[in-house]
């Protein structure tokens, strides 16, 4: 079994921080994964800049990307609309 290492992780429910002790092999995982995570949060965010900077409409891009929906409902207003209020019963 490798060293151990002390890791303080901030839990919302408790008041302080808390201690958790982790294998070096399991933290170095845990990083590398969460390394990787950012770096394509950050690739995607820098690619929704860059289609928004060219005028593409953000919602109609992600939506043509994922399944087709069953129902789309699209309101569109202008400046002197009045404020909608939309229930679903």
């Amino acid at each position: 079994m490798g060293s151990l290492r002390l890791v303080n992780l901030p839990f919302r429910a408790a008041p302080k921080q808390t201690a958790v002790f982790v294998d070096c092999a399991t933290f170095s995982i845990c990083f590398s994964i969460f390394q990787h995570s950012k770096r394509k949060h950050e690739e995607e965010v820098s690619q929704f800049k860059k289609l928004h900077g060219m005028g593409v409409d953000l919602s109609r891009y992600v939506l043509s990307q994922s399944a087709r929906p069953d129902k789309v409902i699209r309101i569109v207003a202008d400046d002197k609309a009045a404020v909608l209020h939309l229930h679903r019963n």
